[in-house]
């Protein structure tokens, strides 16, 4: 069985990772790139973390796992 490991860096992205990677100012993650793979999360709308993470991980948009966005502080307000 082969192993996996996904690594997620949340807000990067390959414009800038590139610029650094070209730099040697990352060269762990440049030998981790070389001996793997790598790819963009397409996203769904919201484009917020959680909902993102929770999509990639279900393999649901929003509507379907039910996390359609972040929620701040705790459970949301109720309006009754």
């Amino acid at each position: 069985m082969n192993k996996v490991i996904l690594l997620g860096l949340d807000g990067a992205n390959w414009h800038i990772l590139e610029q650094m990677l070209s730099k040697n100012i990352m060269p762990n993650l440049q030998k981790i790139i070389k001996s793997g793979t790598q790819g963009n999360l397409e996203s769904y709308f919201p484009y917020t973390s959680r909902t993102s993470w929770l999509s990639m991980f279900t393999g649901c948009n929003p509507g379907k796992h039910g996390i359609p966005h972040h929620i701040v502080g705790g459970r949301p307000e109720i309006n009754t």
